[in-house]
């Protein structure tokens, strides 16, 4: 659970929080009651700008969970991290960091294409 929802008296180790049937229009989760283990901050997430726009409630997603994979039920992935070795002891955005970066996104774009072609005639045999 997001480290921000730490100290309120709705969400406490122990407990069990909800997402409402409501809120998952799409039926992406095979559950919709968590227990919460633990309460983190995620690099990802530094400040609320950086959380997103959501289509659910007011439009701002004001905290986050992590859940296990196996909870939803999607046949593929919206959205993956990807961190690459060849970068951790650069300076972020320095003209080194920025061309083994491109290099790398050259690669992994190359690695996946065959993944985007299989996804892409799933989905054109459900028209």
């Amino acid at each position: 659970m997001d480290h921000i929802l730490q100290g309120n008296a709705n969400y406490k180790i122990g407990e069990t929080f909800t997402i409402a049937k409501e809120d998952d229009p799409n039926n992406q989760l095979k559950e919709h009651s968590f227990e919460i283990v633990g309460f983190v901050k995620s690099p990802e997430i530094i400040d609320n700008a950086k959380r997103g726009n959501t289509n659910v409630g007011n439009g701002a997603i004001d905290a986050f969970a992590f859940v296990l994979p196996e909870v939803f039920e999607m046949e593929a992935y919206g959205r993956m991290l990807v961190s690459f070795k060849n970068v951790i002891n650069e300076t972020a955005y320095s003209e080194n960091y920025e061309q083994k970066m491109k290099e790398n996104k050259a690669h992994l774009t190359k690695l996946l294409e065959p993944r985007k072609k299989n996804v892409w005639k799933r989905f054109e045999q459900r028209l």
